[in-house]
């Protein structure tokens, strides 16, 4: 029937980011230490009024976590009770699990970012980290339903770090699926400047439920490069001023299957 067929396609698409990810990690050793798009640092700095506010009980949960240090890092910078480590593939799993054998809080698990109900309960997290794993999935329904995850994980008063490739496709993404999951948005550019005069940048998203006071309570102003990409990527399509982007995918990591955005 439907649903079986569903299933069918769900653990063959796990099995495929599961092969990629595996292979990546096989085949260029560097990769097991790699940070994706900024150091750790950056994205607590970026969130860290949110990350304040949030209940010290609840736990981290770093969606596709890859080798990246900024669940590790959130954990000990904030305090909150317990960290999971998830990601697609066994080979980083096993590492992170000899790495973090001897701390308690930390919890590494192998399972797929878009179906993580047998893994995180739901408002179990106080804070979600997504650090480029919206990039890494391919097409716009695993784009959703990861993002699905990260809504349903998280408590009432928690939140959801996002870090993204600066492409117009995944801001529009962004505004709308979160309205969709009745999140609110704050969004960031990082950069040195304008994208437009060469300046490499990335996105960070913090997301929070419409019903949360003390995320709602925390301090937000969009710095003016920010508010200007904003304005730029609205009217024009694109975060180049010379450039029509309507048409252009957001990035993906390491795939060659073109996205559905």
């Amino acid at each position: 029937d439907d649903d079986d067929d569903d299933d069918d396609d769900d653990d063959e698409a796990t099995r495929a980011y599961e092969d990629h990810w595996d292979d990546v990690y096989r085949t260029d050793p560097a990769q097991l230490a790699r940070e994706w798009h900024v150091e750790s640092d950056t994205v607590l700095s970026a969130c860290d009024g949110y990350a304040r506010a949030a209940s010290r009980d609840g736990a981290v949960v770093d969606v596709g976590c890859g080798s990246s240090a900024a669940g590790v890092d959130a954990l000990r910078a904030y305090g909150f009770r317990a960290l999971v480590l998830a990601d697609v593939s066994p080979t980083i799993v096993a590492k992170l699990g000899k790495d973090f054998a001897e701390d308690a809080r930390v919890r590494c698990e192998t399972c797929d970012a878009r179906a993580m109900s047998g893994i995180v309960r739901d408002g179990e997290a106080s804070m979600v980290i997504d650090k480029g794993t919206l990039d890494a999935l391919n097409g716009e329904d695993d784009k959703r339903r990861l993002l699905g995850e990260c809504a349903r994980m998280i408590a009432e008063d928690g939140f959801v770090v996002s870090v993204s490739f600066p492409a117009v496709a995944r801001f529009r993404f962004l505004e709308r699926e979160t309205e969709a999951l009745g999140l609110i948005l704050r969004f960031k550019v990082i950069a040195d400047g304008d994208p437009a005069r060469g300046h490499r940048a990335v996105f960070v998203s913090v997301m929070y439920k419409k019903a949360s006071a003390v995320m709602a309570a925390v301090p937000f102003e969009r710095d003016a490069l920010t508010e200007m990409l904003v304005k730029r990527m609205t009217a024009s399509g694109s975060l180049y001023e010379d450039e029509d982007q309507d048409d252009v995918v957001a990035p993906t990591l390491d795939f060659s299957k073109e996205e559905e955005l």
